[in-house]
C-alpha cells in the first residue's frame, strides 16, 4: 500500500502518546509526526523506548507507568515545560494477557485493569490542567482512547478481564466528553480490530497454529481482505486530533475493515 501524503493538519500541534513506543502506538506516533505534529511517546521499558526514538526521528521518549499518577503528572509537567504546551493526548498503553474465568487470579486482574484502565483515567487526569489550559488559548484540545473492539462489539476467549477494560474506557470516554465538552476538550476513542502486532500473534498462537495460520485465520473474518496496520489506526486518531473533528465528542471510530459486520 503507498504511504499517504502529510495533509499537515497537525502542524505544530503537540501530542503525547502513552504507550507509543511500539505496536500500534509506533503506528500512531508515525502518523502524528507525519502530519506535523511534535510528539512524546512513553512507554515502561526504556530500552524499547531509546529504540523508538532512534527509529523515529524527531519524537520524544519518556520513561512512564502510566498506571502511576505521579509518573504520569511528571510526563505532563515536563512536556508542558519543553513545549508550552499540550493540544493532544492519547491514551494508548494497554496489556491484554490470556487467562480464562476459571482461572483467573486477583494479580491477573489487578495488573490489566490497572494498565488499561486505571491507567487511561490516570493519564486524562495527570494532563487536564495543560489540556484546559490549551484549550483556553486555542479554541480546543484533544483526548484520544485507544479502546477494542472487543469488549464494546465482540468477546473473544481468555481476554475477558481485557474485554471489560476496554468496555470501562467507553463508559469514562462518554462521561469525560460530557463534563469536558465546556472547556472545549474533546474525549473520543478508536476502536481496532486485529492489528498483527507481536503482542496479538503471541495471543492468538497455539501449540497447532503457525504464525502464518493465525494470520490467515484472522484475515478470513475481515470483509476487505486483510489485517488492519499500526497506521491504519493511526489515520484515525490523526482526524479525530485535527480541527475537522472539532465538532465530534464522545464518539468512537471502528477500524476493523468490516469485522464486526459478519452476522455468521
Amino acid at each position: 500500500m503507498a504511504t499517504k501524503q502529510a495533509s499537515g493538519r497537525l502542524q505544530d500541534k503537540v501530542a503525547i502518546v502513552f504507550g507509543g513506543t511500539y505496536g500500534i502506538g509506533e503506528g500512531i506516533v508515525k502518523v502524528l509526526q507525519r502530519e506535523g505534529a511534535k510528539v512524546v511517546m512513553t512507554g515502561r521499558k526504556e530500552d524499547k523506548g531509546a529504540e523508538a526514538e532512534k527509529n523515529m526521528l524527531g519524537a520524544i521518549y519518556m520513561q512512564a507507568d502510566i498506571a502511576d499518577l505521579q509518573s504520569c503528572n511528571r510526563v505532563a509537567k515536563e512536556t508542558h515545560e519543553r513545549f508550552g504546551v499540550i493540544n493532544i493526548i492519547v491514551c494508548n498503553a494497554g496489556i491484554y494477557p490470556s487467562m480464562k474465568v476459571e482461572n483467573l487470579t486477583e494479580d491477573h486482574i489487578t495488573s490489566v485493569i490497572d494498565v488499561n484502565l486505571k491507567g487511561t483515567i490516570i493519564a486524562t487526569k495527570a494532563c487536564l490542567p495543560y489540556l484546559k489550559e490549551c484549550a483556553k488559548a486555542n479554541g480546543g484540545a484533544r483526548v484520544i482512547f485507544i479502546s477494542s473492539i472487543t469488549g464494546e462489539h465482540t468477546g473473544c476467549p481468555s481476554i475477558g478481564v481485557y474485554a471489560a477494560t476496554k468496555a470501562g474506557q467507553l463508559g469514562f470516554m462518554r462521561t469525560a466528553a460530557v463534563e469536558l465538552a465546556k472547556d472545549r476538550i474533546t474525549v473520543n476513542a478508536v476502536l481496532p480490530g486485529n492489528v498483527p502486532t507481536d503482542s496479538l500473534l503471541a495471543l492468538l498462537k497455539s501449540p497447532k497454529m503457525s504464525d502464518g495460520d493465525c494470520r490467515d485465520s484472522c484475515v478470513a473474518a475481515v470483509p476487505l481482505g486483510r489485517l488492519g496496520t499500526p497506521e491504519d489506526i493511526g489515520n484515525a486518531v490523526s482526524f479525530l486530533a485535527s480541527d475537522e473533528a472539532n465538532y465530534i465528542t464522545g464518539q468512537t471510530i471502528v477500524v476493523d475493515g468490516g469485522q464486526t459486520l459478519v452476522e455468521f
